[in-house]
């Protein structure tokens, strides 16, 4: 830490506290503001038109797909896939790739954003990896080596993923981090929420990951009677499943973001509703559960690559989308903050301007505007912060929520 940066900025503190005094009385009915939770993550050429209007949201966010970030080992349609399994993959070609998708998406090497890495034909863990995975793994093993039993090419086609996995995942993670330094790295919805009993087996993919991106998508149309028909669940069930992936999330990187990634139509698996749009009852249980279960944000993601969508789309965003956000800033104290509270505690003291100082020496810039000393909410430490802070605080008292 720097200390003539400190020394500086608390002489700025002094200065603007005594012009934030003469204007205490006006900046207390300032009111609390929309907090920026929503990142806005949906890909595709039509993503960008969109109307956002009004949303407190952040595009802060990309994603890299499996079929399209480095060289991913997976079969599709029963064909193999760069290898096929991670033991047959060609790590090198693999991260040279990687070295050359990154700055596609992210050309900026200081962008502080969130980068979520979509690799979901496969689990590091052989168990937790989809059957047909498995399958045509143990088979690559019989083609190569013909005169193993069953049991002995089950066994040393595990082993082989697992090695291969871990590496395949450490490196990709470790090559991304290193390019972009200042992004928050994870993989989607790793851990998720049926992998309880089995994230000490992944460690080590738990300290590389620098962000979770655990699922909060309603994949069926939720009812709060206990027998949903077709398409359906309760509502019960989808708030079961969105606190135990955030809640594992949070278990399993302490400090790192957690930010839920949801989806505001219904998964082409839905037997009924596939590709329409979430109810207003949906929408409000996505944008308010996996913050009350301790979610960093949330982020808005699709595949929008059809102009004929854009209409309805920003049209469903409008009508019902914006007016449960505004719903939830208007009651609930997790969608709001008081301008000046860097700390994000709920009150504007001089803890705050502590905040704002080591967070601006160490020269950290977050994009959740969440607890990092971005008092003004821009998405950067600077006097702005210290201006932002001096302005709201009392005359030696704090001030809080309504």
């Amino acid at each position: 830490m720097s200390g003539r940066r400190v020394a500086h900025g608390a002489i700025g503190c002094v200065i603007v506290m005594m012009i934030g005094s003469a204007t205490c009385d006006a900046r207390q009915s300032a009111g609390s503001l929309a907090r920026p939770l929503l990142h806005w993550g949906a890909s595709g050429t039509n993503a960008h038109q969109i109307d956002l209007t009004g949303l407190p949201i952040l595009h802060d966010t990309v994603f890299y797909y499996e079929h399209q970030f480095g060289r991913y080992p997976r079969f599709w349609n029963g064909v193999a896939e760069n290898g096929g399994s991670p033991h047959y993959n060609d790590l090198a070609a693999h991260l040279a790739k990687v070295q050359s998708d990154v700055p596609k998406k992210i050309p900026d090497p200081a962008w502080s954003g969130f980068a979520c890495i979509d690799f979901e034909s496969w689990h590091p863990v052989w168990d937790l990896s989809p059957r047909a995975f498995r399958d045509a793994a143990v088979q690559q093993v019989k083609n190569e080596q013909p005169n193993l039993s069953a049991e002995l090419a089950l066994s040393l086609a595990k082993s082989r993923h697992e090695i291969a996995a871990k590496e395949f995942l450490l490196r990709t993670i470790e090559a991304c981090k290193a390019l972009r330094p200042k992004a928050r790295w994870g993989f989607f919805n790793m851990p998720a929420s049926t992998h309880q009993g089995y994230v000490s087996q992944t460690a080590w993919l738990w300290e590389g990951s620098t962000a979770f991106f655990p699922a909060v998508s309603v994949d069926n149309m939720t009812v709060n009677h206990t027998s949903p028909g077709p398409g359906q669940t309760t509502i019960w069930m989808y708030r079961l499943h969105v606190d135990l992936g955030v809640g594992l999330a949070k278990s399993v990187g302490p400090g790192k973001p957690v930010i839920g990634v949801g989806w505001l139509r219904y998964p082409d698996f839905n037997p009924v509703y596939a590709f329409q749009f979430l109810t207003p009852t949906d929408v409000r249980e996505m944008l308010q559960r996996p913050r009350a279960a301790g979610a960093d944000g949330i982020i808005l993601w699709d595949f929008i690559n059809t102009a004929s969508l854009v209409a309805p789309y920003s049209s469903f965003v409008q009508s019902t989308v914006r007016p449960a956000v505004d719903l939830l800033v208007s009651q609930d104290p997790l969608w709001r903050f008081i301008p000046g509270d860097a700390n994000d505690d709920q009150s504007v003291d001089y803890h705050d301007l502590m905040s704002v100082l080591s967070a601006w020496a160490t020269d950290y810039r977050p994009t959740t505007g969440t607890g990092y000393g971005d008092a003004s909410r821009n998405g950067i430490v600077d006097f702005g912060d210290v201006f932002s802070v001096t302005m709201n605080l009392g005359a030696g008292n704090s001030r809080t929520v309504p």
